[in-house]
């Protein structure tokens, strides 16, 4: 029996002949690596960029085999708007920036969860600037290292690389 796991899709990349590699950031394990055997082949809407699935997998050497896919949230608005997805992406970059692979992070992933709840459900696109300030104020607040000043995207990441060192 494999194990159960939860997480959201950060990136995809086709991997030897028709398998997918996915990049997936998990509740219980951080940025972790999966594969979906014959996954080209027979796609699936809960494989695509942002969807929060939850696994079904079995360890290996190098990476975890996925076994069983269920789609918890798939997050299609995202992907009918270029801003959207623009913000989307830059939200899993940030992520992906700041993370370690097997650094588990559950709050973190509770923010990147509920930021793309919240633009899947937005309506007027120029709210994506103030969207993204919030992410990364709520990113602060989170690792604990927020100072209480207005936030910008440079405050962020100044205040992210002295954290970090």
């Amino acid at each position: 029996m494999g194990a159960r796991l939860e997480g959201i899709i950060l990136r995809k990349k086709i991997l030897r002949d028709n398998d997918l590699l996915l990049q997936v950031f998990s509740l219980s394990d951080g940025r972790i690596k999966l594969v979906q055997k014959r996954g080209c082949q027979k796609p699936q809407a809960a494989l695509d960029l942002f969807c929060r699935n939850e696994f079904v997998i079995s360890e290996n050497k190098d990476f975890a085999v996925i076994y069983q896919t269920a789609g918890l949230e798939l997050f299609a608005k995202i992907r009918q708007s270029y801003a959207l997805l623009q913000n989307a992406a830059e939200a899993v970059q940030t992520v992906e920036k700041i993370t370690s692979s097997l650094q588990p992070n559950a709050g973190l992933y509770q923010i990147l969860l509920k930021h793309l709840q919240t633009l899947n459900s937005v309506v007027d696109t120029s709210a994506l600037p103030a969207l993204k300030l919030e992410l990364y104020r709520s990113i602060l607040l989170n690792e604990g290292i927020y100072d209480g000043k207005k936030v910008t995207e440079k405050s962020f990441w100044r205040q992210i690389e002295n954290y970090r060192g």
